[in-house]
This record gives structure tokens, C-alpha cells and sequence, in this order.
């Protein structure tokens, strides 16, 4: 099993933290496709290319005074494909409330050193069965 898209994914959060999210988005492939979990109050259905993931990140972003996403666990499914558990949270920047650090998953596709697919999902379990079988 590869562990190069696992790296890519650290590789990637690495830098956001570290550059910003400039940084972050250029290992998305300018064709990348991205889901929000489905129902939820940010869903926007379907997200195409680069430029609507970094919009989509910085609603996100807009909304707090800090935020931070931290990975939790990295998981290779197959070549392709890895699980990630996270944590995000911050401070709100108009009210000041703090979100401790809230558990979520994501599947991420990843080819040629680029993120070209995934989406997030409320659990570990949840992102596992979308994921689809390992290898």
C-alpha cells in the first residue's frame, strides 16, 4: 500500500498551518472536487475546481478571529484514497465564543501529488464506508 497520498494530505495541512491558505490550496488540483457534509448548514452542494475550495474555506475562515483544523489520524485506504479524522475549532469573531476542537472526517483523493477529489463526513465510520474498501 502507498503512503504517498498520506504524506501528500500531512504535506498539505502542514503548510496551511505554516503559509496560510494560499499555500494549502496548491496542492489541490485546479479541477478538484470537494463536498461539505451533505445537510449541513455550510452545504453547497457540490464544489468544482481550486478556486471554489479556497472560497468555500474562506467563508470558513471569515467567520472566526482563529480558526485551525488539526489532523488526528491519517488512514491509506488504497493508493488513492486516504481517510483523514480532524479536529477544527476556533474563536468566533463576533461573539467571541470558542469551539473547542470538533471532530470530523474527510475522504481525500489524491493523484500526482494533488488533491482532486473527496468530502467531509460527521464520522470516522461515515468517511470509512465512503471510502470503499481497502486494498
Amino acid at each position: 500500500m502507498s503512503t504517498e497520498s498520506v504524506e501528500v494530505i500531512k504535506r498539505a495541512y502542514d503548510v496551511w498551518h505554516r503559509a496560510g491558505l494560499d499555500a494549502f490550496t496548491e496542492y489541490w488540483a485546479e479541477d478538484a472536487r470537494w463536498r461539505s457534509i451533505e445537510g449541513a448548514p455550510d452545504d453547497r452542494g457540490p464544489i468544482r475546481g481550486r478556486a471554489a475550495v479556497r472560497a468555500y474555506i474562506e467563508d470558513w475562515l471569515e467567520t472566526f478571529a482563529e480558526f485551525r483544523v488539526d489532523l488526528v489520524e491519517l488512514i491509506d485506504v488504497n493508493e488513492e484514497t486516504v481517510v483523514a479524522t480532524l479536529r477544527y475549532g476556533g474563536r468566533t469573531k463576533h461573539s467571541n465564543v470558542v469551539l473547542p476542537g470538533t471532530p470530523m472526517a474527510a475522504v481525500f483523493v489524491v493523484r500526482d501529488g494533488q488533491i482532486v477529489d473527496g468530502g467531509e463526513y460527521e464520522t470516522r465510520a461515515q468517511a470509512l464506508k465512503a471510502a470503499g474498501p481497502s486494498e
